[in-house]
């Protein structure tokens, strides 16, 4: 068993999940983060592997675990107990998945539609039905499907890609490089890998269209805003923070024909929103805000902070114990006593 996973699941076997349900209380707010629910080492599993983060069994054991434990709310709940302070019920539990990967619509959505579970899916405007991908997706694609064994890349150098662990090696170093470095940028060093690899670019869908979105609606699961392109926020002029904010937002109601007002900040860490952000939220009438700090978090903060809501990150790298710690709130619980 990896070490990850040994702490949480000899804590599970003891009762810890009872215990830290005891120690957080009813009075909190859970919010599972998702990305992508599907098979990882299949063909159809397209893009960059490690955004995974359940196979469709794995989410379904998660969402029956879920059922027993929890009260889950749809995203109006929370902004009603935010807005009008609508009291959530005890133990209440926000299912969300950023990006808006197809997989969502193929095999999250009937085990949810199944449970009769609401969730919320953070879009991102520029990839719903288009052939277009993201550059990390596109990255990983290539070095998936390169058959070169040694190279020269951009933020790299020389570079050997002959074993399966060197090229994800080098992929995880890669995708961290390029994340502090401007958009335009990126796409010049994209086209440098395509070249450089000999891999075309894919035309897959990867994301889901508009009328898949709009059916999502229509059985309970909202979607809501997760900016035009994903870029890292803090990294954007502000005079560019209004299309990222502002013409997301106006674009996803227009199509969906549904309120928009939550919003999950790309790459969701600490150093990815800033007081500047926050404003240009406030601005843009967005009134919940998620990032991917640990979640979960006491009621009582909620309303004191609607544009920094914790969340639990589920992984591909959980097992069905380490699950049920991190929805208990064991990874939140630093977050707490910060709080």
């Amino acid at each position: 068993m990896k070490r990850s996973r040994l702490a949480p699941t000899l804590l599970f076997k003891v009762g810890g999940a009872r215990v830290l349900d005891w120690a957080w209380g009813p009075n909190r707010l859970t919010v599972l983060a998702y990305h992508r629910v599907n098979y990882i080492d299949t063909p159809d599993c397209l893009g960059l592997r490690y955004t995974v983060s359940a196979s469709p069994e794995e989410f379904a054991q998660q969402m029956e675990y879920v059922v027993q434990h929890f009260n889950v709310i749809d995203i109006a709940a929370l902004q009603h107990y935010v807005v009008d302070e609508v009291p959530l019920p005890p133990r209440p539990l926000l299912i969300t998945f950023d990006d808006g990967y197809l997989d969502n619509y193929e095999h999250a959505y009937p085990i949810l539609k199944k449970h009769g579970l609401p969730a919320v899916i953070f879009l991102i405007t520029q990839f719903i039905g288009s052939e277009n991908w993201p550059w990390w997706d596109e990255i990983a694609y290539c070095f998936a499907h390169t058959k070169c064994t040694h190279t020269d890349l951009p933020l790299l150098g020389e570079l050997s890609l002959a074993s399966s662990q060197e090229r994800d090696a080098m992929l995880v170093v890669l995708l961290e490089r390029l994340k502090a470095i401007p958009d335009a940028e990126k796409q010049a060093v994209l086209r440098i890998i395509h070249e450089r690899l000999d891999v075309e670019r894919p035309t897959q869908r990867l994301f889901v269209d508009w009328d898949q979105a709009r059916e999502l609606v229509a059985h309970g699961i909202d979607c809501q805003s997760h900016t035009a392109s994903h870029p890292i926020l803090t990294r954007v002029p502000k005079a560019d923070l209004s299309y990222q904010l502002v013409d997301a937002r106006v674009q996803l109601e227009a199509e969906l024909g549904t309120p928009i007002y939550a919003f999950a900040y790309p790459n969701g860490g600490p150093l990815d929103y800033n007081e500047t952000v926050l404003e240009a939220l406030r601005e843009a009438d967005y009134t919940l805000a998620f990032t991917l700090t640990r979640g979960p978090i006491p009621a009582c903060q909620i309303r004191k902070r609607p544009l920094l809501i914790p969340r639990v990150n589920i992984s591909f790298l959980d097992n069905f114990p380490t699950f049920a710690m991190k929805a208990t709130g064991l990874g939140g619980i630093a977050n707490r006593l910060r709080l």
